[in-house]
């Protein structure tokens, strides 16, 4: 279930809630409805969680209806891109009276909304999108942020690595050893180190964080580009990333690129196209016989599995 839509919800709206609330509904002991708009992106696999926490919120809330006197609604709709997810915030307005949207969408979709919410006066929290441009100069007085911005994590998490854990190196493999693990508190704990290495992550706030290798890197070595390619006879020379793969036991794998070339008696031939590399990972760091230095050496990540 993902928190953010119900801390949204059970924070925001009992707010909304005394600020609107009708002197005379409440006299009379009426209950008076505010519906919320509840925007969604129609991407597979990514709603569920966002319709669980947002109910979970209303339902809590509305516990406390005779109280405020109020209750809530959500409606919700789901769109694509940005234009078709502003069609149903502005039938939600017309047809159903909301003022007060919600938006767990892309972040061209959430600037839509907010677009949309500055100039219909109404207020609209956003639950999904980290975006930095939306807290800068696309923000405005109707939009709200549930979470934080990229850059409000980057620099938290930048923080807590120079502060908090001190950070440092540490090799897994070493001259064809294996030397150590990657950590958390619980591992270190469990065999027996005193300091966590900082290697817990999540892809996602809705994701449990495990130990993963987001920072884990390959040492460059001593070789130039030129170097590497005066000792292969017959090979292929695969630049950027491409799509990528990898089974649950980390063994079989394959990897695509960006662009290709043949490697022929040392020298770079002509470019070749659609090219998948396919292998198995103890052989295929088994037969590793140089690494370029420096100077070509870039820190990539991915923060999903594979």
């Amino acid at each position: 279930m993902n928190i953010r839509p119900t801390l949204a919800v059970k924070l925001l709206l009992p707010i909304l809630a005394a600020a609107a609330l009708t002197p005379a509904l409440q006299a009379q002991g009426q209950l008076e409805e505010i519906p919320i708009g509840y925007l969604l992106s129609r991407k597979a696999g990514f709603n569920t969680a966002d319709r669980a926490g947002a109910s979970m919120g209303v339902s809590e809330v509305n516990r406390q209806a005779k109280i405020l006197g109020k209750r809530f609604a959500l409606l919700f709709a789901e769109g694509g891109h940005s234009t078709e997810v502003v069609a149903r915030a502005v039938d939600l307005m017309e047809r159903r009276g909301v003022r007060v949207l919600m938006g767990s969408v892309s972040g061209a979709a959430t600037v839509a909304l907010a677009r949309l919410a500055q100039e219909r006066g109404v207020i609209f929290f956003n639950v999904g999108s980290e975006a930095d441009s939306l807290r800068g100069s696309k923000c405005d007085r109707n939009t709200f942020h549930v979470g934080p911005s990229l850059t409000m994590r980057v620099r938290a998490l930048g923080q807590w690595a120079v502060h908090g854990n001190e950070w440092k190196r540490w090799a897994i493999v070493e001259e064809g050893v294996f030397r150590g693990y990657s950590t958390n508190r619980e591992v270190a704990g469990e065999i027996g180190e005193t300091r966590s290495r900082g290697s817990c992550r999540a892809d996602s706030w809705r994701s449990v964080p495990i130990v993963r290798i987001a920072n884990i890197g390959l040492e460059p070595g001593d070789d130039t580009l030129e170097s590497l390619f005066a000792g292969i006879q017959n090979g292929i020379y695969i630049e950027g990333r491409g799509s990528f793969s990898i089974d649950q036991k980390r063994y079989n794998f394959q990897f695509g690129g960006d662009a290709f070339w043949e490697i022929k008696k040392g020298k770079r031939g002509a470019m070749l196209k659609n090219v998948i590399y396919n292998g198995i990972t103890p052989e295929f760091w088994n037969s590793c016989d140089g690494v370029a230095d420096r100077n070509h050496w870039r820190q990539y990540g991915f923060i999903t599995c594979g």
